[in-house]
């Protein structure tokens, strides 16, 4: 079993530079407008993304836990980002591979008050098959 997770912040009004820079910490960058080789869907915001963390294991909590801890002070950075701009969106991103009733979708209370504290939706998504 594999769980993947990934932060990602949005903007259509600050610029990608800008999300970069308060954000500070290093991720990928995504400038809404910008056709996408291959074609995919063309943004509708600017987007700063942390790096996707891999975990083979079965508790998305600790999964969570581990992708956050790469950006110990986010939290204050995007509240800094919101006061620069009211259309700041975050979301983490849960993939669990392959489909399977054996993940614990079980978040600790301190997980979920600080997803809350940032405001941050959660967006969990199952997929069949296994990826490298």
């Amino acid at each position: 079993m594999r769980i993947t997770v990934g932060l990602q912040i949005r903007s259509e009004k600050l610029s990608a530079d800008t999300l970069a820079s308060v954000v500070g910490y290093d991720g990928r960058l995504v400038v809404k407008g910008l056709e996408r080789v291959p074609s995919r869907s063309t943004p509708r915001a600017n987007a700063w993304t942390g790096d996707v963390i891999v975990f083979d294991e079965a508790d998305s909590d600790l999964a969570v836990k581990r992708c956050l801890a790469q950006f110990p002070s986010i939290e204050e950075r995007i509240n800094i980002l919101r006061t620069m701009s009211t259309d700041i969106e975050c979301t983490l991103y849960v993939g669990l591979r392959p489909f399977s009733q054996e993940f614990a979708l079980f978040f600790e209370k301190d997980t979920i008050e600080h997803l809350a504290n940032m405001a941050c939706e959660m967006s969990i998504e199952y997929f069949d098959e296994m990826v490298n």
